[in-house]
């Protein structure tokens, strides 16, 4: 039910995608043998990804890899209504993107991950994370001027 978003989070904290879905997998079995699950699906939604998150983290401490790589599997689509020039420069822009979230620290990936690209809100990203909403704001503006910053340094366009 939540297999998508989760792979999309393990993706950006693992950066493999094969690993990341070995992760989803394994947050699927362990979430299929938990004796309590929470009740509505806003709270297993947050409980399942604290399992996926915790279980990424886990795996970037055994491999004593707390660096995100560069390399970022991606799998990238032409604009549909695009010319070839600006389906070029799109790409180009995502993957200057895609290079500035590389710089930023795993704290920084996973909230902006969570937030812009899962949709999570305050209250459900401090359920994940362990944070009070107030915190969680916080570190995602700092996330996203951390991020704005990188991505201007390497060469983007706002």
């Amino acid at each position: 039910m939540f297999r998508a978003g989760a792979l999309i989070l393990a993706e950006k904290l693992i950066a493999d995608k094969s690993e990341a879905q070995d992760i989803v997998q394994e947050a699927l079995v362990k979430a299929g043998k938990a004796r309590k699950i929470p009740g509505c699906e806003e709270s297993s939604r947050a409980w399942f990804f604290t399992i996926v998150r915790n279980l990424c983290i886990d795996t970037l401490r055994v491999r004593h890899r707390l660096q995100y790589d560069s390399a970022i599997s991606m799998d990238w689509e032409a604009c549909q209504s695009c010319g070839p020039q600006e389906s070029l420069e799109k790409r180009q822009q995502a993957e200057q993107l895609h290079r500035a979230i590389a710089l930023l620290s795993l704290e920084h990936r996973e909230i902006i991950a969570l937030k812009d690209m899962l949709d999570f809100n305050y209250s459900q990203i401090g359920q994940i994370l362990g944070l009070t909403p107030g915190t969680v704001m916080s570190r995602l503006h700092r996330a996203r001027t951390q991020l704005r910053e990188h991505f201007l340094t390497i060469g983007g366009r706002l």
